[in-house]
């Protein structure tokens, strides 16, 4: 029954993302974050993301026009672009290249789609819907886990939602990436309903995130948490409502076993895990230097194969490096790794510029590039005990970048400061000291 219900429910979206493509792209984003067919029991039943890209491209056929705009003259953009060709190369040049198939096709497929954004997202009103979706989407899930697992006496959570956030790590990365964006879209909504359940879903994501057990996340939420508290303008009362709301109760409730958890960041040699991804990520190094500029082909199970020689009879033997950056070296090489590393720091620097001006120009669309810079921020520490730099998620901040590149340009104008001299004398004097002077002087007859 609910699997037929998602297929009204796509088709109806997929429909109208045809008829108005803005729709179509939130669609998109929502069920890439919600994993509605998780829900409803019917993951891999039906094409549904696959009808909602198709109708979304379709319908995106009359904003071509924006192309020049969105893709050739944009540097957000084109840092996508650059980082798909040595990928799409290591495609075809990966020695077993029917492991690497599925993998790229489904990276390529994704990236085809998350281009439209910049594409047809072109407006203010727009961009601010994306965020809220952005944040609605995935924040349900924090929200419902944290919730639960506290109400529960803090249930440790040791799965993800499916799609790119399989397991915990991979779920709590994304958790990270999208607190800014429900902590920083509650002040660009008017509803009062609306901007308290963005903060409820903020204090969920963080409760939900502690109960993931997740070392890299737990190292990007204290950094991100820290970060939204300087940010904010009642320091103190974001502060309390952090740690009394969002971390206190889940840590309170496992502290024992979550702390234990985190003391193995800095006595990593006594916890088979951490020292299994040592051993994967020297041997990532090993398999880069076989095939030096553009791997071994994406995919986990080209990398186990290359990297078995290497892991023979050790902890890291048929796992996969829990590292991004590694992970993309020895997978697609070299010249993917630069781009790679290039278009999340461009993100990183454009947002801080942005937010940095806006604040004294335009204080009001400040959220903007702060949920950017901080999301990508999350990611990148998570990169470092997780595998997925092929995480959807990324590269739709990547787009919303792109957008905010252009968007930021044709921002209103903050008013003028009114001229003091404006209502001077002709003189130049003010006028009380001119009538001074006039009384004070008088005409001879």
């Amino acid at each position: 029954m609910r699997a037929l219900l998602l297929v009204g429910v796509v088709a109806c979206l997929a429909l109208y993302g045809f008829l108005v493509p803005q729709v179509g792209v939130y669609a998109y984003i929502w069920f890439s974050l919600f994993r509605p067919d998780i829900v409803a029991f019917g993951a891999g039943q039906y094409a549904y993301s696959e009808w909602l890209a198709l109708t979304l491209m379709l319908g995106s056929v009359r904003f071509l026009h924006n192309a020049p705009r969105a893709w050739l003259f944009n540097p957000v953009t084109l840092s996508l672009l650059l980082l798909e060709i040595p990928i799409a190369i290591s495609r075809y040049t990966a020695p077993l290249p029917y492991f690497v198939a599925p993998d790229y096709n489904l990276f390529a497929r994704m990236s085809l789609v998350l281009l439209l954004i910049p594409l047809v997202i072109t407006t203010l009103e727009d961009y601010k819907r994306l965020y809220v979706v952005t944040a609605v989407s995935l924040g349900t899930w924090g929200l419902w886990h944290g919730a639960t697992g506290v109400l529960h006496g803090g249930l440790r959570i040791y799965g993800g939602i499916g799609g790119f956030m399989t397991e915990n790590n991979t779920f709590a990365c994304g958790l990270t990436m999208v607190i800014p964006f429900c902590w920083y879209s509650r002040l660009l909504v008017k509803s009062k309903p609306l901007k308290l359940l963005l903060q409820a879903m903020t204090w969920g994501s963080i409760a939900c995130t502690v109960l993931t057990f997740s070392r890299g996340a737990a190292v990007a939420l204290a950094f991100i948490l820290l970060i939204m508290v300087m940010q904010a303008k009642r320091k103190a009362l974001a502060l309390v409502g952090i740690v009394l709301i969002g971390v206190g109760p889940a840590v309170y409730l496992v502290h024992e076993a979550y702390f234990n958890r985190m003391e193995t960041i800095a006595t990593y040699e006594q916890d088979q895990s951490a020292m299994s991804r040592i051993v994967l990520m020297k041997a990532a190094v090993d398999v880069w230097r076989t095939r030096p500029f553009f791997g071994v082909g994406m995919g986990s199970k080209s990398f186990m194969v290359a990297a078995a020689p290497f892991v023979k009879g050790t902890l890291g033997e048929n796992l996969v490096v829990h590292n991004s950056y590694l992970q993309m070296l020895a997978e697609c090489g070299i010249f993917a790794f630069l781009f790679y590393m290039y278009m999340m720091i461009s993100v990183l620097w454009r947002a801080w510029r942005s937010s940095r001006r806006l604040r004294k120009t335009n204080p009001e669309f400040v959220p903007y590039p702060r949920a950017l810079l901080l999301s990508m921020i999350a990611y990148m520490i998570c990169s470092f005990t997780q595998p997925r730099y092929s995480f959807d998620f990324l590269y739709m901040i990547v787009m919303y970048a792109a957008v905010w590149y252009n968007l930021e340009k044709n921002l209103p104008k903050p008013a003028a400061a009114p001229d003091p001299l404006a209502s001077a004398a002709p003189l130049g004097l003010p006028s009380p000291l001119r009538n001074y002077r006039a009384k004070s002087c008088p005409t001879a007859n």
